[in-house]
């Protein structure tokens, strides 16, 4: 052992225990004074007895740390019988023979730095494809190339601007598999996931800290048609509705028992979420998701029975007019002619050509969608507003001797579908009624509308579709102004004799003219589903709407009547029914002093209000700060923002 480090090794070596005298130091005769262990120089030392590991225990150098500290912490017995032992580690610090540690701290501090000023680099570079849905990585992993992808090519962009990165890419940029750099699809993925991790750990916390939360699940095929279900989460944050998506699920099942296990699983083990604060869930119109018996929006409730669902809105109005279509076979037909003409001409660059040459700068055909029932308005609206024009453009097709005979003979069949009468009418109706839905579904897909109005709107259309089916003569009209020397189809075929069976009875047989057929069997079977559809789907947000809609209701009066003060215990106490375990007897009296804060609170400003949306209320609560002096209305905001629609999966 060298001698510079014989000082440690005293501090570390298991020392036994030395008799004291009287006065409790080590009694040293005349040898120990010519002892070169003892020596402060430890280049003099030799080998070490027990007196001199006695010596230096007791005493120490004067120049080393904690001399004369004690040694009763580092006592120690064994059972193996040896005697008593005292030992304390980093007893004594020495000091350094020169700065080559100095130097050798510098270079590591330097290293530690160079590398973080990449990586810095390279996070941001990261973060910013990430935070826009852009790709990572090309065909080639190396700088220079042009298929080196997103991730690459803005390194070497900003390294043009960057010193640094430029000489960090030129050193460390091509170096091969195994040497660090940074710029690696390994490091590029190790950090999407540490980002990610980041990210959901931070959500998963804001939805903790905030109480309650609601869920809302769809099922999305990526591009390797690998079916997932999107998780989301909703909850409040300052008083504001904040939808976070946190994870795709592989589906493992299509039923509604599997995936709601799947997706409790889910919150309970990763996110460490209890799922009893769960107030709201919300899913497509699916079977398996909305079934009443089997779907998972049961098996959630079974859960959690608090845990109320909320169809989502702007879907729910797709499937009224999906289910209108689906009910007669002349609406099927129509939109199947809807969707021919955009095929026919987006075929074909001469054929589009010819289009977009007949009809200007109007709007072009569009195609229609099915997911997204608002694109049948455009589709109907392009088709209305260019009619004669796209006739146009077909019979211009099908005279054309340089197109090919197919096309031709395609053209000519479009033309003759679109100048029949009924074909008119529909276009004339479902424009106008497919318009009311598209103004609709907009306002629906706000992030700031509720459920109150959700319920109204629905209930608004209802009475439109109601008011539309006295209508017939108006839309014959304006299709007669079209086609003025058409008639309906069925008038110019052959009447079908029906051949009598046993149980028909002697009733006469009714024979009905091409027009009331059509009136009655189409156009009154269409008005009358959506009526029905529409007014069903309302209910349901109309029901949620009513259990939580009175907390806005603000009396004008100072004074409350009592017919106001019984209608406010009323609604509390059903709310209080509902929710046992989130509100107490006290809620009908501090719903009316919050009522007659916020009055007197505008009373005393030129901007009187006498109407509250809850947004407002709930937006006064917290930034005045007042939250504990209302603990349940502020409890049943939270909730009804909770469970107010979904429109992020729509």
């Amino acid at each position: 052992m060298k001698a510079g480090e014989t000082l440690y090794a005293v501090c570390e070596i298991c020392i036994q225990s030395v008799d004291h005298g009287d006065g409790g130091e080590i009694i040293l005769s005349a040898k120990d004074e010519v002892n070169h262990n003892v020596a402060k120089d430890p280049g003099l030392w030799l080998d070490f007895s027990a007196d001199d590991v006695a010596y230096w225990i007791a005493c120490g150098p004067s120049d080393c740390q904690h001399h004369n500290g004690p040694f009763d912490k580092s006592y120690r017995h064994f059972s193996s019988g040896k005697p008593v032992r005292y030992c304390s580690q980093k007893l004594f610090v020495g000091t350094k023979a020169n700065d080559k540690g100095q130097q050798l701290e510098k270079q590591i501090q330097e290293e530690w730095d160079y590398w973080e000023y990449a990586l810095r680099r390279v996070i941001a570079v990261i973060r910013t494809l990430a935070e826009r849905g852009l790709a990572f990585r090309g065909t080639e992993e190396r700088f220079g190339s042009l298929q080196n992808g997103n991730f690459l090519g803005l390194l070497e962009l900003i390294s043009q601007f960057d010193p640094f990165l430029a000489g960090h890419i030129s050193k460390y940029g091509n170096s091969g598999k195994g040497n660090p750099s940074w710029c690696s699809k390994t490091t590029c993925e190790e950090l999407i996931q540490l980002m990610a991790q980041k990210v959901h750990a931070l959500i998963v916390d804001k939805v903790k800290s905030s109480g309650y939360f609601s869920l809302s699940v769809d099922s999305t095929p990526d591009l390797s048609h690998i079916d997932q279900l999107s998780v989301v989460l909703r909850y409040l944050k300052d008083g504001q509705p904040i939808e976070r998506f946190l994870t795709f699920l592989e589906m493992k099942s299509y039923t509604g028992e599997e995936m709601a296990n799947q997706v409790l699983q889910y919150l309970r083990e990763a996110c460490r979420l209890n799922f009893s604060k769960c107030r709201g869930q919300s899913y497509d119109n699916a079977a398996n998701m909305s079934g009443r018996y089997k779907g998972m929006q049961q098996k959630i409730l079974e859960t959690n029975k608090f845990a109320i669902y909320v169809p989502c809105a702007a879907h729910s109005l797709n499937l009224v007019g999906r289910s209108a279509v689906d009910c007669c076979q002349e609406a099927v037909n129509f939109f199947s002619t809807v969707q021919l003409l955009y095929t026919f001409f987006s075929a074909s660059s001469s054929r589009w050509k010819i289009l977009k040459g007949c009809i200007g700068n109007e709007s072009v055909l569009k195609s229609l969608s099915d997911t997204r029932w608002e694109a049948h308005a455009t589709a109907t609206a392009a088709i209305l507003k260019s009619f004669l024009k796209i006739l146009e453009a077909l019979e211009y097709i099908a005279e054309d001797q340089s197109q090919k005979g197919d096309a031709r003979r395609e053209a000519n069949n479009i033309a003759d579908k679109m100048q029949e009468l009924e074909f008119v009418f529909m276009l004339n109706f479902w424009n106008e009624i497919l318009q009311n839905f598209h103004r609709v579904s907009q306002v629906l897909q706000n992030e700031d509308v509720n459920l109150k109005t959700c319920a109204d709107l629905y209930v608004s259309l209802a009475d439109q579709l109601c008011t539309s089916r006295d209508e017939f003569e108006r839309y014959e009209a304006a299709t007669k102004e079209m086609l003025p020397d058409v008639d309906y189809k069925a008038a110019t075929t052959r009447k079908r004799i029906r051949k009598k069976v046993s149980n028909d009875g002697d009733a006469p047989e009714v024979y009905l003219n091409a027009r009331d057929k059509f009136r009655i069997t189409t156009f009154y079977t269409i008005v009358d589903k959506l009526e029905t559809e529409m007014k069903r789907r309302g209910e349901i947000y109309k029901e949620i709407a009513e259990r939580l809609s009175f907390l806005s209701d603000v009396p004008h009066n100072v004074t409350s009547s009592s017919t106001n003060i019984e209608r406010y215990s009323q609604c509390c106490q059903k709310l209080i029914d509902a929710y046992p375990e989130d509100f107490n007897s006290n809620f009908s009296a501090e719903l009316q002093q919050l009522h007659s804060y916020v009055r007197h609170k505008f009373s005393a400003t030129k901007n009187v209000k006498t109407r509250f949306s809850h947004a407002e209320l709930y937006k006064i609560i917290v930034e005045d700060n007042i939250e504990c002096a209302f603990p349940n209305v502020d409890i049943g905001f939270r909730i009804f923002f909770n469970i107010n629609g979904h429109k992020l999966l729509s």
